[in-house]
């Protein structure tokens, strides 16, 4: 397998932890594009994608466009070149949900974090609340303002002492916590077009 100096791979992943794989039996020689994208807004971040296998591995890619993937500020996209195989993973880049919401009482930082913690174990219809919270931009006030009054909703009440989400985050899956989750529904910004959530319920 060559990719060419004017050649682009363009491999796709999805919310179940897959993505595209080039098997090649001979060695692989890279140059040219990589680009990377998703088909859900929703990423697996501790998976190991495996985008390339061969019998021998040469050269890297001069660029590396991951614009496609779904946006994340909590999570980098990284290249690893092996003797035969080139991965990509997710490296942290320190921000949780805790850390850029803003507003969060106590139980909304406590389900901020177990939201966090239980991200790559979700089913749906939490793989698409996750999607929707992992594309608002951290560094706009607005967003995480929102996100914030968002999470505290997503709580128990404060009366409600026998969660204990950093004990437990399956906890997030059913139960009380699980029906205000039914209740949190997403919308589109009217002005700027930007994933928001939009509270009902509760």
């Amino acid at each position: 397998y060559t990719n060419e100096s004017t050649g682009a791979y363009a491999a796709k992943l999805d919310g179940s932890g897959h993505s595209d794989l080039i098997h090649a039996t001979g060695a692989a020689a890279l140059d040219g594009k990589l680009v990377v994208s998703s088909i859900d807004p929703y990423i697996q971040w501790s998976k190991t994608y495996t985008l390339l296998q061969s019998g021998g591995l040469g050269g890297t890619f001069a660029t590396f466009d991951t614009t496609g993937l779904a946006p994340s500020s909590y999570w980098t996209p990284t290249l690893h070149y092996g003797a035969s195989d080139l991965t990509m993973t997710f490296v942290s880049t320190g921000k949780t949900y805790a850390t850029v919401a803003t507003g969060l009482t106590p139980a909304g930082a406590a389900a901020a974090a177990a939201l966090f913690a239980a991200h790559d174990n979700a089913t749906e219809p939490m793989k698409s609340l996750l999607g929707e919270i992992d594309a608002l931009d951290a560094s706009s006030p607005t967003d995480m303002a929102e996100l914030g009054q968002g999470l505290n909703q997503l709580a128990p009440d404060a009366s409600d002492a026998g969660f204990a989400f950093a004990e437990n985050a399956a906890l997030l899956f059913s139960g009380e916590l699980g029906d205000r989750i039914g209740a949190l529904q997403s919308s589109a910004a009217a002005a700027q077009g930007r994933t928001r959530l939009a509270l009902s319920g509760n």
